[in-house]
Order: structure tokens, then C-alpha cells, then sequence
């Protein structure tokens, strides 16, 4: 066997960490980058495919008519916001009562300071918790309505169904939810 000389053994040395420096390197640095840079491009492609599509759609009329429909969602949205306290309870209780579901109780808590800052609006979240006596039906047409045609922006937190039987289709149901209540911050 051949035996090394201090010198040869000095190269091995020096190339097995130059090696192993490299190996780290290309690891953790090259690769991770590599990732990333591929990502950015795919963030870029579809950014410039969205400006394409805006600029394909009309050009300035097609951004004037986007602009146009985001303020029309803003103005709804800022009607959703105004109702007060009240207001919000009498039309949970109307909502109920047009699709023949039996409101026990309703309570609601004191309002609270959104803690997420909203653009142009301070925001009160209103805690209300609902029991109330339904069908299955009524309950899935009650929670889309609550979703889609509410007059306020309601969140539900938390749904507790019961049933009061075998083959009884009536329902026992708590239902808390949020109801956020604002109004337009004053401009400087």
C-alpha cells in the first residue's frame, strides 16, 4: 500500500473542505435562490397577464367601467356598514320570521372596536347570539341568506344544532354570530 506524503495529504484536506464549502454553498444558498427566482417570474407572468387582460378589455373604457363596478361594491358595502344595533336584531328576527322559523331568543352584547384596521372606516364588531326552532331547510336558506342578502356584514362563529327526536324534522339551534357596524372615518 502506498503510503502519503504530507503534502498529498494536505491537497486531499484542502480539496475535501473546498468540496464540502461548494456542496453547502449549492445547498443552501444556490438551490433556495433558485426557487425563489422561479417563483418571482411565475408572480410576474401572471401579473402581466392580468394587466393584458385589462388592457385587452376595452383599454382606458374597460379600467374606467372596473373602476365604475368597484365603486358600486364599495357603495353597497358602505350600506351594509350603517345599520345600528337594532336595526341589525329586528332584521335577523325579520329574516327568521319570513322563513317560518321560531326565534326564542336573541341576545346581543355591547359592541367592540374591530381590532383589524379597515381603509376609510372604523368598524364595531356586535357579538349576537340566536336560539331559535327550524327545519333543516329554513336553517341552510336562513345561513345563505344571512351570506348573500343581509343588509349588514355578519360572520357566523359558531352553529350548535340539536334535534329534538327520531323523525321530528324541527331543530333546536344556537347560533352566534358577529355583526360588524361602521361608519366613514372623517378625512383630513
Amino acid at each position: 500500500m502506498m503510503r502519503l506524503t504530507q503534502e498529498q495529504k494536505k491537497i486531499y484536506t484542502v480539496s475535501a473542505i473546498v468540496g464540502t464549502v461548494f456542496f453547502m454553498v449549492w445547498l443552501f444558498i444556490i438551490i433556495p435562490q433558485n426557487k425563489k427566482l422561479a417563483y418571482i417570474k411565475t408572480r410576474l407572468k401572471d401579473s402581466e397577464a392580468k394587466i393584458q387582460s385589462i388592457a385587452g378589455s376595452g383599454g382606458q373604457e374597460g379600467l374606467v367601467a372596473t373602476v365604475e363596478g368597484m365603486n358600486a361594491k364599495l357603495q353597497k358595502l358602505s350600506q351594509r356598514f350603517s345599520l345600528s344595533p337594532e336595526e341589525v336584531v329586528k332584521n335577523l328576527s325579520e329574516k327568521a320570521r319570513v322563513l317560518r322559523i321560531t326565534v326564542k331568543n336573541i341576545n346581543f352584547s355591547q359592541k367592540i372596536p374591530y381590532p383589524k384596521d379597515v381603509p376609510f372606516y372604523s368598524v364595531d364588531e356586535m357579538p349576537v347570539v340566536l336560539s331559535l326552532v327550524c327545519e333543516y331547510r329554513a336553517l341552510g336558506e336562513y345561513l345563505i341568506a344571512l351570506r348573500e342578502s343581509f343588509p349588514a356584514v355578519v360572520t357566523v362563529r359558531q352553529l350548535s344544532v340539536r334535534g329534538k327526536g327520531e323523525g321530528v324534522a324541527s331543530l333546536d339551534v344556537e347560533l352566534q354570530l358577529s355583526a360588524y357596524l361602521g361608519k366613514e372615518k372623517p378625512s383630513n
